[in-house]
């Protein structure tokens, strides 16, 4: 089975979440459950992806060297928001 890019970006997340520790590995960990709550429910607005796209480049700024991850997981929440159109 294919990995969905909200699964791909969840997994980012976590390996971000690794590099970083008290009020922004809690707020990571919070997006991927977010995240897998979307993936499993009915399709996403395109509202509620660009809250967690907003979200995330918030995030990327305060990951320090877990940011990287935080840029990938980026990428895949807005690729995925570009089908939810």
């Amino acid at each position: 089975m294919e990995r969905t890019p909200l699964q791909a970006a969840g997994t980012e997340l976590v390996t971000a979440a690794g590099w970083t520790e008290g009020r922004t590995e809690r707020r990571l960990h919070g997006e991927v459950i977010e995240l897998a709550k979307l993936g499993v429910g009915d399709e996403p607005t395109p509202e509620a992806l660009d809250g967690h796209v907003a979200a995330l480049r918030e995030l990327a700024t305060e990951a320090g060297p877990g940011a990287e991850h935080v840029e990938r997981a980026l990428a895949h929440v807005r690729e995925y928001r570009e089908t939810v159109e």
